[in-house]
């Protein structure tokens, strides 16, 4: 799209899609960032394409801000809660297909066809598991694993090996 035509839809898109912030993906920091924006009062707009990121995967989450242990269900159902029952925020489930600069702002795209603009854009999209393809792969997902982790309180640097 040309810069005449960029700015031909952009004074096309109606008022009530016109927002100071668009946050792209609703993982816990697109939502972290959308409750910010909320208390900030500005006018903000959440798009994802789902609530949660891959909380929605986690079965047992250890340690996150705040909680020795959660679910990833009711991680989720906290961040809901928190964003659309205490900050309100205008939001919607779908899948960005392009985001264009203009002088002044952005211009964001839906795959249902919906334009929205915005002075700023937050990308808080997070990351997806590639998959190896491997046989028994989708039956191993998500099993109960720890990983290794060092913790400085069981750990005495004085008897590990020098590298000298």
């Amino acid at each position: 799209m040309n810069k005449s035509e960029l700015e031909e839809q952009r004074n096309v898109v109606p008022e009530r899609d016109r927002y100071d912030l668009i946050i792209i993906g609703g993982g816990p920091a697109g939502l972290t960032a959308a409750v910010y924006a909320s208390l900030l009062r500005m006018r903000a707009f959440l798009i994802t394409t789902n609530i949660g990121g891959q909380t929605v995967e986690g079965s047992k989450i250890e340690n996150y801000m705040g909680y020795e242990f959660i679910s990833g269900g009711e991680l989720i159902d906290r961040f809901q809660d928190q964003l659309l029952h205490h900050n309100y925020l205008d939001h919607r489930m779908a899948e960005v297909t392009a985001i264009q600069s203009f002088p002044g702002g952005f211009m964001v795209t839906t795959q249902e066809d919906g334009r929205y603009q915005a002075q700023a854009v937050i990308l808080a999209t997070g990351m997806r598991r590639r998959m190896l393809g491997v046989p028994g792969e989708d039956r191993l997902q998500r099993r109960d694993r720890k990983s290794t982790r060092l913790n400085s309180s069981h750990t005495d640097i004085s008897r590990m090996p020098s590298s000298a």
